[in-house]
């Protein structure tokens, strides 16, 4: 099996986060764009400080930018005053 470019592996990564908003968007759910907020981390530190396997987030990854960002979104969206 060859690997992939990082070009090729972003295009991929990027189709799938298009299927995962559409179907938020179809099934009335909250969708959480995360790709941005991780792309502005590598620049704070190391991606493997974020994704131990450049998929997987590590706790940091977790715990100092998903949930924050969970939060903030599911906030906006009025979910959470239903």
């Amino acid at each position: 099996m060859l690997e992939e470019t990082g070009e090729e592996w972003e295009a991929k990564i990027t189709y799938y986060q298009s299927i995962v908003k559409q179907l938020a968007v179809e099934f009335n759910a909250v969708f959480v764009p995360l790709q941005e907020m991780f792309n502005t981390a590598t620049g704070r530190a190391d991606a493997a400080y974020w994704l131990w396997d450049g998929v997987h987030p590590t706790a940091a990854g977790h715990d100092l930018l998903i949930a924050g960002e969970w939060l903030k979104v599911v906030e906006k969206s009025g979910l959470l005053n239903d």
